[in-house]
């Protein structure tokens, strides 16, 4: 639908399409970030926002830059799916527990977020993926692509994680498993 290669190895990242998500941490790193494989794509889903154009225009010169925007909830589960790699940069306390991190990990994809927000709650370092701390409000850049060369290169790390990530996400984040949560903590007070 969106044209990308089946051969391809697709980072994708899900989040409105604005700062605040790292979506320019993204846009400025691009072409260090495709310098790392031939076949690596970055593939921009979401709410429109303020980057919406830069990410158009982008796409316009460079074809391994893809984009897809304001997609129903029924689809995101289909997008999901042909990402090999998410990513979720943000910034600030606002991710909360990243819930995008949680549908990336009940597809089997690694995950590369940043330290901000619950994410930490989401992935375990370096087991399920990797937290990527923050320097001057933006992501350590060396580290992000030292961690996404890692699952790039490496077909084995990046199933191997993958695996790891959805047996995280269905032990901790299942909808059964957050309704039970729930109801002992109402048990707790009644």
């Amino acid at each position: 639908e969106n044209g990308i290669s089946k051969d391809s190895i697709v980072l994708m990242t899900m989040c409105k399409m604005n700062h605040e998500m790292g979506i320019d941490f993204l846009l400025r790193i691009h072409k260090k970030i495709l310098a790392i494989d031939p076949r690596l794509v970055i593939f921009f889903v979401g709410a429109k926002d303020t980057l919406s154009n830069k990410i158009r225009k982008l796409s316009n010169l460079n074809k391994r830059i893809s984009y897809s925007f304001n997609i129903s909830a029924e689809k995101k589960p289909f997008y999901f799916s042909c990402a090999d790699i998410f990513t979720a940069p943000t910034i600030g306390n606002h991710a909360c527990m990243g819930i995008a991190n949680i549908e990336a990990m009940m597809t089997g994809v690694p995950v590369i977020s940043s330290d901000s927000g619950g994410h930490s709650e989401t992935i375990e370092d370096k087991h399920d993926g990797y937290i990527i701390p923050l320097k001057h409000d933006s992501l350590d850049e060396d580290e992000f692509l030292k961690r996404l060369k890692s699952l790039v290169l490496d077909e084995n790390l990046r199933n191997e994680i993958g695996l790891r990530t959805r047996k995280r996400a269905l032990e901790l984040f299942s909808n059964e498993k957050i309704v039970d949560a729930h109801i002992d903590v109402i048990n707790k007070f009644i």
